[in-house]
């Protein structure tokens, strides 16, 4: 987790990034953390009547992109990462108005699953360096993993 937070918490002075997230990823977020901290936190659900005060709420992936233009013209909005579910990385996959940059944890492991990131042709992807990026193998107890990042 403290790769993602500095990854989606580090922005120019005096604005803060924005996350866009589905209604399941929220609710899989244990309450004492939402919202996450230090992020514009924008749900997007057609089933939820309200949020958190300080938490936005969109009904559509195309009205959080809006919401968060509007945000970022007014100076608030540094970067935008999308970080789930699957329907909502699948709208931000398919649109064209934005460059898609994708930050991925590798594991080197198998683990039985019922939700998966979408489908990519990751030989399309052009992989990207970064020096705030280590891409060396990591272990957490016995699993391996490593960062990587990638441009649509």
């Amino acid at each position: 987790m403290d790769f993602f937070t500095r990854i989606t918490t580090t922005a120019q002075e005096g604005r803060r990034n924005a996350v866009i997230l589905g209604r399941n990823t929220w609710a899989s977020i244990p309450p004492k953390f939402r919202p996450l901290p230090n992020r514009i936190n924008v749900i997007v659900s057609t089933q939820l009547e309200s949020v958190n005060e300080g938490v936005y709420l969109a009904r559509s992936f195309d009205d959080s992109i809006r919401l968060v233009e509007s945000l970022h013209d007014d100076g608030l909005v540094d970067e935008v990462f999308v970080i789930g579910g699957s329907r909502i990385y699948e709208a931000a996959l398919e649109q064209k108005a934005y460059p898609v940059r994708i930050y991925c944890t590798h594991i080197m492991r198998d683990f039985d699953c019922d939700v998966f990131f979408p489908s990519l042709d990751w030989q399309q992807l052009r992989s990207v360096k970064l020096d705030t990026v280590d891409s060396c193998v990591k272990h957490c107890g016995d699993i391996e993993f490593r960062f990587a990042v990638y441009d649509l």
